[in-house]
């Protein structure tokens, strides 16, 4: 790495850790004073409520990412075209593309750590504290109740899973391939044991011969590829509380049930497309970061780029959805929404450069 890169490099890194420090601040004191208010007891104490903020800490601010990058590269290349440091950049690059590509290095480089954070660490960390606030202030736990289903001929209603993926009231009913009732199962309870879930307390009513066939059963097997434990806790999780690869075996598991809805698709798509979105919200911090600091402020542009950007992206959300309805599907749909974002940023940047 030449010595202008790790230069540009640290200075990013330095204004971006400042802009991180600043929205981390706001959010903890945000979600402390939110649990002040409404959740400290004698279970749930103060510390317990540090260590839940802590813990949802990087999903929150994953939720502010396109600020944070928009902030910390338009700081940074703002200072140093404020303070002259830029021309000399521009003198010893060969040319714009190479100006622009040392610019966008230090962003660059750190969206591998970005997006792992956002996508996987994140989630995971703010499933845990969801799960351990929910056990310790007795409400709000994460469960699903009242659910179908779809298993090639076998219809699926569970009542309810827990916060422990135990399954509540399990009724199935099984069809043949006329679509003819063959036998409808009701269990009170079951829970996952080696390799399948064991009912318990189930009731049988058999249509397939002469007469119908009561019968009863305390304890009953049920081992299906369809249901784990691992899809029943995706279930009762928000998709952004997700990480991607559980958000896709959850996408999977409801085109199999029959129960995939656009928002689910659309979700999963945009967070696939995020790196063109990244690129998008370099673009346009770049843009306002060139020009005369004379006349105006750091802090004008970063307004502008801001306000800009959170509209682009509100655009973008209800482009991509207006695509979805004119019949497209939700890849496709999310991919030309994120690639036009991507395409109207860099060509605002060639404009203003």
């Amino acid at each position: 790495m030449s010595l202008i890169n790790r230069y540009l490099l640290i200075e990013s890194l330095k204004t971006t850790g400042i802009v991180i420090l600043s929205i981390c601040g706001l959010l903890l004191i945000t979600g402390f004073a939110d649990d002040a208010a409404r959740r400290l007891d004698d279970s749930y104490t103060i510390t317990k409520s540090i260590a839940y903020n802590f813990k949802v800490l990087p999903s929150m601010l994953y939720e502010y990412i396109d600020v944070v990058v928009m902030l910390g590269t338009l700081i940074t290349v703002a200072s140093l075209n404020k303070n002259q440091e830029l021309t000399t950049i521009q003198l010893v690059s060969s040319s714009s593309r190479q100006l622009t590509l040392r610019l966008l290095t230090p962003a660059l480089l750190l969206f591998p750590l970005i997006y792992y954070m956002g996508e996987w660490v994140g989630p995971k960390l703010t499933q845990e504290a969801k799960l351990e606030r929910s056990l310790l202030t007795g409400r709000n736990a994460p469960s699903l109740s009242g659910q179908w289903y779809r298993s090639g001929n076998e219809f699926i209603s569970i009542d309810l899973i827990t916060t422990d993926n135990r399954l509540v009231g399990i009724t199935t009913f099984t069809v043949s391939d006329d679509k003819t009732l063959e036998k409808v199962q009701y269990s009170q309870s079951g829970s996952f044991i080696n390799g399948g879930w064991r009912l318990r307390h189930t009731k049988i009513i058999d249509f397939t011969g002469d007469n119908l066939e009561f019968s009863e059963l305390k304890l009953t097997k049920w081992v299906t590829n369809f249901f784990t434990p691992s899809i029943a806790n995706d279930l009762k999780q928000y998709s952004e509380r997700l990480t991607i690869l559980q958000l896709y075996n959850r996408l999977e598991f409801n085109k199999q049930a029959n129960t995939l809805t656009p928002d689910i698709e659309r979700d999963f798509w945009n967070r696939v497309w995020f790196p063109l979105r990244y690129l998008a919200v370099l673009f346009m911090a770049l843009s306002f970061s060139f020009g005369s600091f004379r006349q105006k402020t750091i802090g004008d542009a970063a307004f502008k780029a801001i306000v800009i950007g959170i509209a682009a992206g509100l655009l973008l959300d209800t482009i991509g959805a207006a695509i979805m309805i004119l019949g497209s599907n939700a890849m496709l749909a999310t991919l030309m929404a994120n690639t036009a974002y991507a395409g109207l940023a860099f060509n605002f940047f060639r404009k203003r450069h």
